[in-house]
């Protein structure tokens, strides 16, 4: 997987929690399971990347200390 593929996937999972939650009032143990997984293996790649001095989405940084109780501002319309 690249480094881009991984930060969209952690945004689409932090936004599914937050939908979910917002319905079901808690959040889904199995997606919290995959969303630490993915953010372990994007620590991996970007500290690679890093150490290659390879160029990387700068979004990954922050995907990576974000927690995933973290909301995204909901657009109003």
């Amino acid at each position: 997987m690249s480094i881009d593929i991984i930060v969209r996937d952690l945004k689409f999972r932090h936004w599914d929690l937050q939908t979910n939650f917002s319905t079901k009032r808690y959040y889904d143990q199995d997606h919290i399971t995959r969303y630490n997984g993915e953010k372990e293996i994007l620590a991996k790649l970007v500290k690679a990347a890093k150490s290659h001095e390879c160029p990387y989405n700068p979004e990954a940084d922050v995907e990576i200390n974000r927690g995933y109780k973290f909301g995204y501002p909901v657009k109003s319309y």
